[in-house]
């Protein structure tokens, strides 16, 4: 696999496209953490596993990369 740069890496985070998942998965976690306060889920734990994950992918760093593949 190609190594990413840290300048690739600063394309991806500024691209329009990046700009928008990022804004679509922050809503869907507003929404999650809304059904939770309201008792919507019957599973609240995977819920709030989901807001957990939405939310390391979305204040992802490029430090966070695992950017030595041979580790």
């Amino acid at each position: 696999m190609e190594p990413v740069t840290k300048e690739m890496f600063q394309e991806w985070i500024t691209s329009p496209v990046t700009k928008k998942v990022f804004s679509v998965l922050k809503a869907e976690r507003e929404q999650l953490k809304e059904g939770l306060v309201n008792g919507n889920y019957e599973s609240e734990e995977a819920v709030k596993g989901t807001c957990r994950a939405i939310a390391n992918f979305i204040t992802i760093e490029y430090e966070d990369l695992d950017v030595n593949p041979s580790k």
